[in-house]
This record gives C-alpha cells, sequence and structure tokens, in this order.
C-alpha cells in the first residue's frame, strides 16, 4: 500500500491527508501496542546469563546488514563507502526483526531465549543508529564531497513592492525568482518586471505546486496578511519540505502564532514583526529609498525592536537581505552576520535637496535612527 500510494496512486493533497491518518493510528496506537506486547514475552536473562552469544548475534548482525548493503551498492558506481554510510542507517531498522521474531516465537520455531535476544539485538541496533551513522557520514565527508542538496529556487509569497524589491535582489545573486499573488494586477506588474509569476491561492497546493515548491530551496511570506503568510508558510515547510522558510509577521500577533513557526521551523523575516502595509505605500509613494550597510563588527549588533508608536518610527530602517561574497539570504531570525557582510535595507528618503555623504564605520548599531537630519 506504501508503495502504491508513494508511486502517484492519489493526488498530493489526498496523499498527505491520508499520510497524517496513517501516522496517528500506526505510530500513536498500534506500534507501542505491538511493542509492549513483543516486551512482555521478552526475558532479558540471556543477557546476563550468555554475554558472549550476546555479543557474537550483535556483531553478526551489525556488520551483515552493513557488509550486505555495501556489496548490493558496488554496481551504482559512486564507491563502497557510500554503501557503507547507507547500511550504518539500515541497520537501525528492527522493527521488522521483532516482527519475525515473534511471528517464530508463536509458531514454537524458536525459545523464548532467542526471541529473547532477537528482541535485545533490535532494540540495541536501533538505540546505536543515530551515533553510527553520524559517526559514518563524518567519515565519508573527509574521503569524498558528499552531494549537496539538490533543491533550488525561491518561491515568494506576495507581489508587492517590498517582495519584489528583495526578488530582483535574490534573481541579481543568480536565483530563479517565482512570486504568488491572488492580486492580477500585482501578477502581471511581476511579469512585467521579469519574474515568474502564479495568479491564485497560495493555501491551494495546485498553486504551490505550480510554483515550484517541491524544488525550492527557500520561502518567503512577504504579504501584509499574517494569518495567510503563517499558514503558507507551515505548508511550504511541513507538507513540502523546504529547507528555509520565513515569514513576515505584522505587530501585536498572538504568541499562538508564534508558537506555529517556531513548530514548523519556520524564522522571521526583517528580524522583528513589521507593518508591511506601511511599507508597501511608502515605496509606492517615493518615500523609501534603498540603503547598504557593511558589518564591521557583528557582536554589536542591536536587536530591532517591535511595537513602534508611530508610522515615521516604524519607517526608519528594514533591513531586507545580507550578502555575504556572492551569496544572498533574507535578513531574519536566523542570519548568521559575518565581518564584511552587506545588508541591503531600505530607510526613508532623503530629500532631493540634501547634499549627504555618508562613511560607516559601525553602521549597524546606529539604526533605526539612519539616516540622520542633516
Amino acid at each position: 500500500a506504501g508503495l502504491f500510494f508513494g508511486a502517484g496512486g492519489l493526488p498530493h493533497h489526498a496523499r498527505q491527508e491520508l499520510q497524517k491518518a496513517a501516522h496517528s493510528i500506526s505510530i500513536g496506537f498500534l506500534a507501542p501496542v505491538f511493542f509492549v506486547v513483543a516486551g512482555f514475552k521478552a526475558s532479558f536473562d540471556v543477557v546476563f546469563d550468555r554475554p558472549l552469544l550476546v555479543i557474537t548475534v550483535l556483531v553478526v548482525a551489525t556488520v551483515s546488514k552493513i557488509v550486505g548493503v555495501a556489496l548490493f551498492y558496488l554496481p551504482t558506481g559512486r564507491g563502497w563507502r557510500e554503501g557503507v554510510v547507507i547500511g550504518t542507517g539500515m541497520n537501525g531498522r528492527g522493527a521488522v526483526e521483532i516482527i519475525v521474531a515473534e511471528i517464530a516465537f508463536s509458531e514454537g520455531l524458536i525459545s523464548v531465549d532467542v526471541f529473547s535476544l532477537l528482541v535485545f539485538m533490535a532494540i540495541f541496533t536501533t538505540a546505536a543508529d543515530p551515533l553510527l551513522l553520524t559517526r559514518s557520514v563524518r567519515w565519508l565527508s573527509k574521503h569524498q564531497p558528499l552531494v549537496k542538496d539538490s533543491r533550488s529556487g525561491v518561491v515568494i509569497l506576495g507581489a508587492g513592492p517590498t517582495a519584489l524589491r528583495m526578488a530582483l535582489a535574490l534573481q541579481s545573486g543568480g536565483a530563479k525568482v517565482t512570486v504568488i499573488d491572488s492580486n492580477a494586477s500585482r501578477c502581471e506588474f511581476a511579469e512585467d518586471s521579469g519574474f515568474e509569476a502564479i495568479c491564485g491561492n497560495v493555501l491551494e497546493t495546485a498553486t504551490l505546486e505550480l510554483a515550484g515548491v517541491k524544488s525550492a530551496s527557500l520561502f518567503l511570506a512577504v504579504t501584509p496578511n499574517t494569518e495567510v503568510n503563517v499558514l503558507a508558510a507551515q505548508m511550504a515547510s511541513e507538507r513540502y519540505e523546504v529547507p528555509r522558510v520565513h515569514v513576515v509577521m505584522a505587530h501585536g500577533q498572538p504568541q499562538s502564532l508564534y508558537q506555529i513557526l517556531s513548530a514548523a521551523g519556520v524564522h522571521l523575516l526583517f528580524g522583528r514583526s513589521t507593518d508591511l502595509t506601511l511599507w508597501d505605500a511608502a515605496s509606492d509613494e517615493g518615500r523609501v529609498q534603498e540603503a547598504r550597510y557593511v558589518v564591521s563588527d557583528p557582536t554589536d549588533l542591536l536587536e530591532h525592536g517591535s511595537g513602534y508608536e508611530s508610522d515615521d518610527a516604524e519607517l526608519r530602517s528594514l533591513p531586507l537581505l545580507v550578502k555575504t561574497g556572492s551569496k544572498v539570504a533574507p535578513y531574519g531570525t536566523a542570519i548568521a552576520l559575518e565581518r564584511g557582510s552587506e545588508i541591503i535595507a531600505l530607510t526613508r528618503a532623503v530629500p532631493a535637496t540634501y547634499n549627504v555623504e555618508f562613511e560607516i564605520d559601525k553602521a549597524i548599531p546606529t539604526w533605526p535612527g539612519w539616516p540622520t537630519e542633516g
């Protein structure tokens, strides 16, 4: 059944719903009952009575899995080391062994000592697997480069002025950017600006998949609607396993929304809650401009607080992206700044009558008040 559904027997949405239901029943109910029943039948006296036999079984079970997988991996041409690592991961698959052992025990083919020994072996190999797999991957990385994640591309929810500024910077860094918006005129403007635009409801899986979220490495939810941002980010992270997901949060949101983001591994964009409506309106009216800051000392960074008392205070500065070398990443709670990193931000536009020269030594500690008057 798993092979059938995994091979496309059901649409993606229906398959996800079925997987959730099956997971709740199997992992939440059937699996604990099965292991408890198996545990009642086992007696671990054999571990102390016949330690040499226990050690022999553990060694044979571990070596046979690793060597067996490595041998069958050789025809791939990717080297025996990768086969050893995959075999190490397979070493922890102990549930099937307990199933086979319980059938044999119930049919009288093995004694209680042998059954108990097999149960202990399954428990031990499963418990030891995280340690062995971690060490084997490190060993592999020393001998050959690991395959990088094949995901690429950026999906941005929102085609407003702020979102398109970020899209332009990310695209200039070499990323393929696709934007999603329910507003047809914004989608048309995004297409005229050189972006691939999908016009539709982001909460429908068809819209997300059409935008390429299955292969995206970065998902940004950049709309003024916090609830839509959170739901879309949760879908991108949990359903489509996008590795990097960032979301805009408006001021005064309930703690429950932040808990949803934390559980889904989603990060807060801009490093603070933000009134995106104000920034989009100010961009449309030409009241903001792009500014760039060079980080001289990352330890001097100040927290960007939320809860501004006025629109004027909110519109002082907004960090959008961080450029380190040729890499461009969104500025957020997950960013790791380095000395020499360049922060691309929005600030209030300096009046045209001003003739201002800036010599920035430690740019970040001065914000959000930069630029100053005069």
